[in-house]
């Protein structure tokens, strides 16, 4: 399989509006965690092994990249579960859209990087001006949690631009690792690996839409308009899932929320349209 995507001007809607949809795919996973309310790396077991069953006719293939990538997604997805059981719903998705900003400062060492131009830095100011507005005081557990999803992410991101697999094939290669990475640390702590009935049945949604369906769509969105445009296509993820956690969880942003979230994804935004080269954008849930 190649990982070209077609870029003819007659598909490019057709592109876009698959970009959206997976946006909006990855809007519903903060939500679906959240109602799930069981322990975080058994569900980001169950999420990744049900996605890596799925997709199992995609013919998954093992290659340095795709464990590397597989470790980082289930590594990412165990700090993010976990942060949604301390941080508001609004809170834990703007933060994670750190990615590209760490991506930024860690610079050329990366493979797919490259440091933040000046304006970029200006974007790094603004942005952490907001998270400390969005955390309304010292950064809680549940805060740095989800920026260490944050950072956990990138390798995956990094693996994504560099593999010759297809999006799906990718998608079902790291799925596959990072379910059975999980599966050895779980058994390692003695862990119960199993779930309520409740909780089985929303990991399965988590397997679908989110993972197969949003993290699918988001690599193919990459490949085709470049990292910058998906990156910037991402930060409406928070607004789609605040949108959600207040119809659904009755749990509407704070004012402060607005502010600190609306400035943080102004500064991500502004230090991504001015990279000198494209940099992987903040794709997870």
């Amino acid at each position: 399989m190649t990982n070209k995507v077609p870029k003819s001007k007659e598909n490019l809607v057709v592109e876009a509006a698959l970009l959206l949809l997976g946006v909006a795919c990855l809007s519903t996973a903060a939500v679906i965690i959240r109602a799930a309310d069981a322990p975080p790396a058994v569900l980001a077991l169950h999420r990744l092994g049900y996605a890596a069953l799925l997709l199992l006719p995609a013919r998954p293939r093992l290659s340095p990249l795709s464990l590397l990538a597989g470790v980082s997604l289930a590594l990412h997805f165990w700090a993010w579960n976990a942060s949604l059981r301390g941080a508001s719903v609004t809170s834990a998705t703007t933060l994670v859209t750190l990615t590209p900003l760490i991506l930024g400062v860690a610079g050329p060492r990366i493979p797919g990087a490259t440091r933040l131009s000046p304006y970029g830095w200006l974007g790094l100011f603004v942005a952490l001006a907001g998270a400390a507005i969005l955390s309304g005081g010292p950064p809680t557990s549940a805060a740095w949690l989800a920026i260490l999803a944050a950072a956990l992410i990138i390798p995956y991101l990094s693996a994504s631009t560099q593999s010759p697999q297809s999006p799906l094939q990718f998608s079902a290669s790291s799925a596959l690792v990072g379910a059975l990475t999980l599966a050895i640390l779980l058994a390692l702590s003695d862990t119960p690996l199993s779930l309520s009935p409740r909780a089985t049945a929303l990991a399965l949604a988590l397997a679908v839409v989110p993972q197969i369906l949003g993290h699918t769509l988001m690599l193919r969105g990459a490949r085709c308009f470049g990292a910058t445009v998906t990156s910037v296509a991402v930060l409406l993820e928070p607004l789609g899932a605040a949108i959600l956690a207040a119809a659904l969880l009755a749990e509407p942003p704070t004012p402060s929320e607005v502010r600190g979230g609306l400035l943080l994804l102004a500064g991500v935004a502004l230090a991504t349209l001015t990279a000198p080269a494209r940099v992987p954008g903040p794709l997870r849930d």
